[in-house]
């Protein structure tokens, strides 16, 4: 016999037998997925009805983080409590974070950086193969500065 194709109104339907998420995933586990893959909007839809127990309260969450020097040290270390925080936004998300160390990556390569690592190849192909990422960058800056960083190469144009 095939697999089962869950409706959304069958979906709806079977959710209303349960009284949480975690009954319904564990009792109904193929229709629970699939309300799941149709997205968070169709699941909360689906679950309405349903207690829902809140294990993080904002002052949790809150405390919780003050632990951590950065997002990714709190995500690993605290994932239920960072993932709370997630699910309410971003902008709660940036409130919890406030203390932390947020390195600053998107200015950490300077037009005279990319071409001093541009300098260092005397093949394009070399320098995208060896520093895809920068090479990357200077591509996404437009034409002209990626061939300004390009012209001593021998295989550019």
């Amino acid at each position: 016999m095939g697999a089962y194709k869950w409706t959304i109104d069958a979906m709806k339907a079977d959710a209303l037998k349960y009284t949480s998420r975690g009954e319904w995933s564990k009792k109904s586990c193929s229709a629970y997925n699939s309300a799941r893959k149709r997205g968070y909007d169709f699941l909360n839809e689906c679950c309405a009805h349903m207690v829902r127990k809140k294990k993080w309260s904002d002052e949790k969450i809150k405390a919780d983080a003050l632990k951590y020097s950065s997002r990714s040290e709190w995500r690993r270390e605290s994932n239920g409590a960072y993932c709370s925080a997630l699910k309410q936004g971003y902008l709660f998300l940036d409130e919890c974070c406030e203390h932390m160390v947020r390195p600053d990556t998107r200015w950490k390569w300077t037009d005279e950086k990319i071409k001093e690592d541009a300098s260092k190849y005397k093949l394009a192909s070399e320098w995208r193969k060896n520093s895809k990422g920068i090479y990357e960058k200077a591509w996404r800056l437009g034409n002209d500065f990626f061939a300004e960083c390009c012209a001593h190469m021998h295989d550019f144009p």
